[in-house]
């Protein structure tokens, strides 16, 4: 049988955004570019954080491979047989990806966190390694920023690294300032305050899997969340509840998914507060 075209699931960003930071983006692997740009030698994670991360973007480049191959050939006029043999080995190597990933996770990370991530339904080792690997420690942040222009003159320099507070930690994640939005023609200062795109989409999947499970804290802050927003009015026109071109208007109710997107922007804040608080 042929399989189904696979996506990730989406996320709303026009319902979830951000604060300010004015921490980079920390996937960024400069071993990977050694090659191409100059590089102070001040600027690598700690290392447990740092074999964290190049696992998870492998695992992350793995499946975003996978899920290439799988859907080009769903849409190829030739007979799908013909690829069985590659698309299981990406399949395979996903999976190792996978695997080693937890097994960083386990060797890396604190017992603490690893104690709270046990006790909290829906919270999974994969998707919190995952995480991880792409903010690095909850509470201690290690920002750095490119120097000059052109190929042979930029460097990647190191900035002060400083201890992270949850304000902090929830605009990089990008569940900061609602207020904040991705929107055409921004300039990059303000597209960084939205927050990282991947780590807001990981929290958000494991928002999701805190609310599947129907049990635990996070599906009480989320059941409490949409109490609450069942009787929230708009209070400007809102593109997200309305048809296309016609945004609800001023003043009516939010729409289910609204309710639903900003249960869930509230269920990953407090998912992020506690890994905060388990890794001090």
């Amino acid at each position: 049988m042929p399989r189904k075209k696979i996506t990730q699931p989406p996320i709303p960003t026009n319902l979830i955004s951000s604060e300010t930071t004015h921490e980079p983006d920390t996937m960024l692997d400069p071993s990977l570019n050694a090659e191409t740009e100059h590089v102070t030698e001040s600027i690598a994670l700690p290392s447990p954080y740092r074999e964290l991360r190049i696992w998870s973007e492998m695992y992350q480049d793995s499946m975003q491979t996978r899920i290439a191959g799988v859907n080009r050939v769903e849409r190829g006029p030739v007979g799908k047989d013909l690829y069985v043999k590659y698309l299981k080995e990406l399949e395979e190597a996903e999976h190792h990806c996978g695997l080693e990933l937890v097994r960083a996770y386990r060797k890396n990370v604190s017992v603490s966190v690893r104690d709270w991530q046990k006790q909290s339904p829906g919270i999974g080792e994969h998707l919190l390694a995952r995480l991880l690997g792409i903010i690095g420690h909850p509470c201690h942040a290690t920002p750095y920023h490119w120097e000059g222009v052109g190929k042979d003159s930029r460097r990647l320099v190191a900035d002060e690294p400083y201890d992270r507070s949850i304000s902090q930690l929830w605009s990089y994640c990008g569940v900061g300032d609602p207020e904040r939005k991705r929107r055409k023609g921004q300039t990059v200062e303000e597209a960084m305050a939205c927050g990282i795109p991947l780590a807001k989409s990981v929290l958000y999947l494991l928002a999701q899997s805190c609310v599947k499970v129907n049990r635990g804290p996070y599906r009480e802050h989320y059941d409490k969340a949409r109490e609450v927003y069942a009787e929230r009015l708009h209070k400007s026109d809102c593109p997200a509840c309305g048809p296309k071109g016609k945004p609800a208007k001023v003043g009516t109710p939010w729409s289910p998914a609204h309710q639903h997107a900003a249960a869930l922007r509230k269920v990953s804040k407090e998912i992020l507060r506690d890994l905060w608080i388990a890794a001090k």
